[in-house]
Formats: C-alpha cells, sequence, structure tokens
C-alpha cells in the first residue's frame, strides 16, 4: 500500500473539497501574491488563518456542518454569479436580442431586437406592457 492509498483510507469519512474551499483558495492567493508586494505582518497572518480554516474544513468529520456553511455560501453566491451570467448573456446577444426588466416582479425579460414600440407579456406575472426598443 503505497502513500496515496494511505492518504485516500484516511480521508474516508471526511469532508474534502467544495465550492467555498475552492473561493477560500482564491481568497489565499490573493492574499500571498498580495504579501508579496506589501510585506506586511496582517496579510500573512490573515493568509495562515485562511490556509488553516481550509485544511480544518476539508480535514472536518462535521459534514453536516459543512454542508450548511457550504449553502449559506452559495446562498450569498448565486446572486452575484447570476448577475455576471446575465451581463455576459447580454454581450453575447447584443446583436439579436435586448433585456428589458418586468416592472412588476423584476424578471428579465428577453427580447428580439425589432426596433419600436412593442406590447410585452411577463411569462411569470403575466403583465403586459409596452416596451420601446430603438437600437
Amino acid at each position: 500500500m503505497n502513500f496515496r492509498d494511505k492518504i485516500s483510507r484516511w480521508m474516508i469519512g471526511r469532508y474534502g473539497f467544495d465550492k467555498f474551499t475552492y473561493a477560500l483558495f482564491l481568497v489565499y492567493g490573493v492574499l500571498v501574491i498580495s504579501n508579496l508586494f506589501v510585506k506586511s505582518d496582517i496579510i500573512y497572518g490573515a493568509s495562515l488563518l485562511v490556509i488553516a480554516y481550509i485544511f480544518f474544513r476539508m480535514i472536518s468529520k462535521n459534514t453536516h456542518k459543512r454542508q450548511v456553511e457550504n449553502n449559506v455560501f452559495n446562498r450569498l453566491l448565486n446572486p452575484i454569479l447570476a448577475d455576471f451570467k446575465l451581463e455576459k448573456r447580454r454581450i453575447k446577444e447584443m446583436k439579436t436580442h435586448r433585456f428589458r426588466k418586468c416592472k412588476k416582479c423584476k424578471t428579465v425579460l428577453r427580447l428580439r431586437k425589432k426596433t419600436g414600440v412593442h406590447t410585452v407579456e411577463c411569462p411569470r406575472c403575466h403583465l403586459e406592457q409596452t416596451v420601446k426598443i430603438w437600437m
């Protein structure tokens, strides 16, 4: 049995790696890179705390608490990621479509790029509204 198998056996029943741990690794990387330029003991200490918390999360056997932490992180991160995905889609479809928000429920409506005034119905709240597309 080699070292890799021993590590795999030891990790059985432990939490491991998830999205929150990945984000913490990114924070750790930013702290380490910024410490290369600034040389601050505070940044160095913060990076040590982050990496210690990463290892604590990865080897923890209390998987329920780690899942709750990950769910809270996802609940906070998903709206931000959704905004970035929408902006990426807006840029990608800029030549063919326009995006407008429903006045009542704030759902984003995707409309064909036809200049003029159009009446559209929101698929979620069924509010009919007039939308002006000018470019």
